[in-house]
């Protein structure tokens, strides 16, 4: 719940509800509903306890005439501070794998291993940037070495199906030619 009671809200404009700072979202978002007759969407904070809200609005429409515009307002607070939560996490993940010697790389249980994270040491080892990886321009079974490739995906499988961590050794082909042996 907002923390308001309808004799609060009633009478009031929207915006006055909303911290300072996003007040002017809510009133673009309004005047855009009624000069366009489109539905928006917006998130702003609440002026009572800094809450999230994720809010939809709509035209109500009276012989032809937008008369008003009908506000659903969703709490997403806990959602907000989940995502934050996660964006710093993986920040701090990210920071951690670039600092550590070798590969750190996550990748989708897919046909093609298809790169989700690559530290910096792709490029050093095998001679792909993590750039390359992740937009698939090189894909990372394409690395490796056609003959372990078998080998990769039955441990890989079986480690997904157990919910277990998994280490294997398995050669790569590198860009330049070399074949090289990683765990």
């Amino acid at each position: 719940t907002s923390g308001y009671s309808p004799e609060e809200v009633t009478g009031n404009p929207v915006s006055a509800f909303v911290v300072e700072e996003h007040r002017q979202i809510v009133d673009a978002a309004i005047e855009k509903t009624f000069q366009t007759g489109e539905s928006a969407e917006y998130e702003v904070q609440d002026v009572l306890n800094r809450r999230w809200f994720h809010t939809h609005l709509a035209p109500v429409v009276e012989e032809g005439v937008i008369t008003s515009v009908v506000l659903i307002c969703q709490d997403v607070h806990e959602q907000r501070l989940e995502q934050k939560a996660l964006h710093e996490s993986e920040a701090r993940f990210r920071a951690i794998a670039q600092d550590v010697p070798g590969i750190v790389y996550t990748a989708a249980n897919d046909r093609h291993l298809s790169t989700i994270f690559a530290s910096e040491g792709t490029s050093e080892i095998v001679g792909v940037s993590p750039e390359d990886l992740i937009l698939r321009r090189v894909e990372w079974t394409d690395l490796i070495h056609k003959d372990d490739l078998p080998t990769v995906r039955k441990a890989l499988d079986t480690a997904l199906g157990q919910e277990r961590p998994y280490r294997i050794e398995y050669r790569v082909d590198d860009r330049d030619g070399s074949i090289r042996q990683l765990e």
